[in-house]
This record gives C-alpha cells, structure tokens and sequence, in this order.
C-alpha cells in the first residue's frame, strides 16, 4: 500500500529568505549548543513579531511612532503592555504598543457616563 503524502502547508510554498551575511556575523559568533540556538531563535521570534505588530499600529493610525500625531486623528499611541503569544515552539513574552483616544474624548464620555449621586450612596 503505497504511503499517503502530506500536503504542503504555507511555510513551503514561500520562498526561502535570504540572510546577510552580517546579520549571521552578528548572531553566530562561534559553536553554538542547542541550547544557544533555542534562545536566538526565540530572540528573533520576538523581535520579528513585535516589529511586525508596530508596523500594523503604523498602518492602523497613518503615522510613524517617531512623528506627531496629524491633525484630526484621534487615536495615537499610549505606551506599551506586555502580552503572550503561544506560538509552535512554546510561550512568547512581547511588547504591544496600545492605542488611545484622544484625552478630551476620553473626558467627554467620562462625564456623561458618571454614576448619579443615588446610585453611590452607601446603606
């Protein structure tokens, strides 16, 4: 009975990156232990993922992290939190640039969203 071939899934169709030299310069500066590697690799993970993320939030807002927020834009960036991202080879520790509202919008709600005297009073 002749064995079952598995598909190919996304990783193999794309095409193989190529890697300057310098940046393997940088990274590989001698014999490395599997242990070496797994912390590179997890390095780059993250550095990729939340390079990647800041990218989205550029896209997301129309403007660099190095600019002004435009005139007119509401949101902007508002610091950073750290989240987890479960990927293929375990837990991922990150950086996630978070997005506010502008603070006289944010005051404008607050103040129609007050509870009324009654509803604070203690029995």
């Amino acid at each position: 009975m002749p064995s079952k071939r598995k598909a190919a899934g996304p990783a193999a169709e794309a095409p193989e990156l190529k890697v300057p030299k310098e940046l393997l310069d940088e990274l590989v500066k001698g014999p490395m232990t599997q242990g070496d590697l797994e912390t590179m690799f997890r390095s780059l993970k993250k550095a990729v993922i939340e390079r990647a993320m800041t990218a989205e939030m550029t896209q997301h807002l129309g403007y660099e992290p190095s600019e002004s927020r435009p005139e007119g834009q509401r949101n902007h960036r508002n610091g950073a939190s750290a989240k987890t991202v479960i990927t293929d080879d375990g837990p991922v520790r990150i950086e996630v640039r978070a997005t506010a509202r502008a603070a006289s919008s944010r005051r404008s709600s607050a103040s129609t969203s007050a509870a009324s005297p009654a509803s604070t009073r203690r029995s």
